[in-house]
């Protein structure tokens, strides 16, 4: 009796055993789908991290473009405006001479027609 006794404890704790065994490997299953399930999300946040970064440079050098464009653009109507003043500076000072010398002229006319008196 005490044999068979004996005999039933050890398979039952035999199945014990393989039911153990069986939640290990599930269990295991579970951990293994779960670090994979994680490095896949991180790698995603990886590649979101990566694009954003490219996304960024790329608007970066846009914008270094542009500002190179406008400064190219400022100092070319610099130049411009600067060659447009100086020579309507040269036009008023011609004006303003030719008018000294007709003034000059009609000085000397006037002088002449003094002395003929």
């Amino acid at each position: 009796k005490f044999q068979d006794a004996s005999n039933e404890m050890i398979t039952n704790m035999t199945e014990d055993i393989e039911h153990l065994n069986m939640e290990i490997r599930r269990l295991k299953d579970e951990l293994a789908l779960s670090e994979k399930k994680m490095k896949n999300s991180t790698t995603d946040y990886e590649k979101e991290l990566n694009q954003l970064k490219i996304s960024f440079d790329r608007e970066r050098r846009d914008m270094l473009e542009e500002l190179r464009d406008k400064r190219i653009e400022l100092d070319t109507y610099k130049m411009q405006n600067h060659a447009e003043l100086f020579e309507e500076k040269q036009n008023y000072e011609k004006q303003i001479q030719d008018l000294e010398n007709k003034i000059q002229l009609m000085h000397g006319k006037i002088m002449i027609l003094l002395d003929d008196k």
